[in-house]
C-alpha cells in the first residue's frame, strides 16, 4: 500500500511523506488512545448500570470464558462498549481543540472572509458540548448513539478524529486498540471511581509492595478502581494507581 501510486497524480508517496505518516500512526497516536482507554474506564466507573450492561454483553459473546481472546469480528459486536466510546470521545475527547491556516485568499467561514494565512482554532469540546447539537451536553449517555437516535445528530457538530483529508488516519486502529483493551480489563474486573485517601507522597509504598488499605469492598469479580485495585478479599492493593 505504501509504494502504490496516487490514482489522481500517479506519484508513490516518497521517503518523507512515508515516515511522517508512520510517526503519526504510532506515536501520535499512543497518547491520545490512552488517553481516550483512562476517560473510557473513568465514565464507566462512575456509571457502574453502564459498566454492567457493557460487562453483560461481553460475557454473552464469552460465555463467561475471562481469559479468551476476543476474535475482529467479535470485538465489532460489542454495540454498547462501542457507543461508550464513541460518548467518550463526545464529552472528554484527547484533543479538544485543533488548529489549521487558511490557505487561499478566499477562505470563508460562513459569511467571513479569513484574511490568508490566519491561524483558525477549531474548538471541538465547545461544539461537542453546545446545547444547540446536544440534549443535556454534559451528561455521559451512550445511548445517545442508538441507530434511531444518531439521525439526528448535527453534522459537524461531532469530528473527535477531525474530518476531510486531514482527518485521523488512526481512527480505525485507535477503537479497535481500545475495543481490545476495555473487553479485556472489564471481563476481569468491577472498576469503580477509588474514594480512597492517597497517603503523601513520602509515605507512598512502593509499586512493587503490597500495602493493606480497608475501603475496597468485596466483589464476585476482582475488585478494581482507578485508583487503587483490590484482591478479591477487598483490602489489599498493589501500590498506588
Amino acid at each position: 500500500m505504501l509504494w502504490q501510486a496516487d490514482p489522481e497524480t500517479g506519484q508513490a508517496m516518497s521517503e518523507d511523506t512515508i515516515r511522517d505518516q508512520v510517526l503519526s500512526f504510532s506515536v501520535l497516536g499512543e497518547d491520545t488512545t490512552k488517553s481516550l482507554m483512562t476517560w473510557a474506564l473513568y465514565h464507566l466507573s462512575a456509571h457502574p448500570e453502564i459498566q454492567r450492561q457493557v460487562q453483560e454483553e461481553i460475557d454473552a459473546i464469552t460465555g463467561g470464558d475471562q481469559t479468551r481472546p476476543l476474535s475482529a469480528t467479535e470485538l465489532s459486536h460489542l454495540q454498547v462498549l462501542d457507543r461508550v466510546l464513541t460518548e467518550t470521545l463526545r464529552i472528554t475527547l484527547p484533543i479538544p481543540n485543533v488548529a489549521r491556516y487558511a490557505a487561499s485568499e478566499e477562505t470563508l467561514l460562513g459569511k467571513y472572509r479569513v484574511p490568508q494565512y490566519s491561524i483558525i482554532v477549531l474548538l471541538r469540546e465547545i461544539t461537542h458540548r453546545d446545547p444547540a447539537s446536544w440534549p443535556d451536553p454534559e451528561r455521559f449517555d451512550p445511548d445517545r448513539w442508538l441507530p434511531e437516535r444518531i439521525e439526528s445528530v448535527v453534522p459537524g457538530s461531532y469530528a473527535p478524529f477531525g474530518g476531510g483529508i486531514r482527518a485521523c488516519i488512526g481512527q480505525g486502529f485507535a477503537h479497535m486498540e481500545a475495543l481490545t483493551f476495555l473487553s479485556t480489563l472489564l471481563r476481569a474486573a468491577d472498576w469503580r471511581v477509588c474514594t480512597c485517601q492517597r497517603p503523601p507522597r513520602s509515605e507512598e509504598p512502593s509499586p512493587r509492595t503490597t500495602q493493606n488499605k480497608k475501603g475496597c469492598k468485596r466483589n464476585t469479580r476482582r475488585s478494581c478502581a482507578l485508583a487503587c485495585r483490590g484482591d478479591p478479599e477487598g483490602e489489599a492493593i498493589d501500590g498506588w494507581g
